[in-house]
């Protein structure tokens, strides 16, 4: 029974306790709580997501960067968006607006890569992207195709690959030599390209930098306002404080001081009475 009661309530100093019930005003406090650091968190991640946006794509061409040997490439194309082996019913690997992320390999892991795999490379096509005509990337762009067949020079010598896009299954015109491949498809994060892609545009830095930017500081402002009040607010109370109590203090002291001359006053009395005097009297009627 007595764990029964309890739960409902609070025991303090053997008594119990109805617990109090949180108010509005707390809940909303908790809720705005919440909300700011929730929106504190997206704001350092959207940084760091220009960060890697601004360092990653926003190469030159040639360019080869990468994180921990992890590379990052926004699609740019449906290429590999679909299976025509599959009837085009299962989807591929990934499309237009992804972001892929794949392993950076040297040399002697470029020349062990099997046909199926997928690899993103320098594309030396001649021609640039044409849906139509089935080819994919300009010279220099980088381009994320899987391989469909070993290349070999006159001699026999095993220098690179021949690539396709599984959406149409046309292979492309140039064969993608050792040299050229940057890393091997590892997984992919779907439409998060498009955000990279928005970042790098005006209203995009507006939007995901500069606006998070001021309200960041417009917050910080009014916190220092509020804690500059707030600090103010405790001066002014503590000053009001000490006011009362020398006040308290002085007519504690004016008290005593009467006290002190009445009992001056007695002690007079008292020794004339010693002596055979008349006592001084105690007010203007004894006179």
């Amino acid at each position: 029974m007595k764990k029964e009661f309890e739960n409902k309530d609070e025991i303090q100093g053997g008594e119990a306790v109805a617990a109090e019930p949180l108010s509005t005003k707390k809940i909303l406090l908790k809720v705005k709580d919440i909300a700011v650091w929730t929106f504190f968190v997206l704001t350092i991640l959207i940084m760091l997501f220009t960060i890697i946006s601004s360092i990653f794509f926003n190469n030159k061409k040639g360019e080869d960067k990468s994180l921990f040997g992890l590379t990052f490439n926004i699609v740019l194309t449906d290429s590999m968006k679909d299976d025509i082996r599959n009837g085009g019913v299962d989807k591929g690997e990934f499309a237009s607006g992804d972001l892929i992320i794949g392993t950076r390999l040297d040399d002697d892991e470029k020349s062990e890569l099997e046909i199926g795999d997928i690899i993103t490379f320098l594309s030396s096509n001649n021609v640039g992207t044409d849906e139509e005509k089935q080819t994919y990337g300009y010279m220099g762009s980088t381009v994320s195709h899987e391989i469909c067949g070993k290349a070999y020079d006159r001699n026999g010598k095993h220098v690179g690959y021949y690539t396709r896009g599984t959406t149409t299954m046309t292979q492309d015109e140039a064969i993608v030599y050792f040299s050229e491949i940057r890393s091997e498809y590892c997984f992919t994060m779907p439409f998060l390209g498009h955000f990279f892609q928005f970042v790098k545009t005006t209203p995009g830095y507006i939007v995901c930098i500069l606006v998070p930017f001021i309200l960041i500081i417009a917050l910080q402002i009014t916190n220092v306002v509020k804690a500059f009040r707030q600090y103010k607010g405790e001066q002014l109370s503590e000053m009001k404080e000490e006011r009362q109590k020398l006040e308290e203090d002085k007519q504690a002291n004016a008290k005593m001081m009467e006290e002190l001359l009445a009992l001056k006053a007695e002690l007079e009395r008292a020794k004339a009475k010693a002596v055979g005097e008349d006592a001084p009297p105690k007010d203007e009627s004894e006179k």
